[in-house]
């Protein structure tokens, strides 16, 4: 069993793996692009439901994006795949539709909900529509 764990503040994933012990970190991945110096905090962390792909939100001005990662389960790692522009700013949360085809995204500050098509392939993720929601900050299907 593996859990995923999104660090706000250094914008990192990690991969912990469960042992007889306890859970074990096995990989720190950078959610950013290698060089980023600008501002930037991650935010939300879901995996796609098949569990080959791990996604995390980026907020800030140079780094409004969804990066998505690769999960390799035999080295227990992840793999920056792409950064997706949030379609708005600040996207504070995200989720799956229940079918996995489709990610939300909520951009808090521009108050944007933007709808993405997600692909386990190639292009990943591609941004289809977007309709204005007053600073949205959690979403939950239901």
């Amino acid at each position: 069993a593996h859990l995923f764990l999104v660090n706000e503040l250094d914008n990192t994933a990690v991969t912990l793996r469960r042992t007889d012990e306890g859970w074990k970190a096995t990989d720190v991945a950078s959610t950013l692009q290698a060089g980023f110096g600008g501002h930037s905090q991650a935010s939300a962390i879901r995996v796609s439901p098949s569990g080959r792909s791990v996604l995390v939100s980026n907020r800030g001005e140079d780094s409004d994006t969804i990066a998505l990662f690769r999960f390799h389960p035999g080295n227990d790692a992840l793999e920056l795949v792409s950064l997706t522009p949030s379609g708005g700013r600040e996207p504070r949360e995200f989720i799956f539709s229940p079918d996995g085809r489709f990610v939300i995204v909520a951009d808090q500050d521009s108050g944007t909900l933007v709808v993405m098509e997600f692909s386990e392939d190639e292009p990943g993720l591609q941004q289809i529509s977007s309709a204005p929601v007053p600073t949205p900050v959690c979403l939950q299907l239901a």
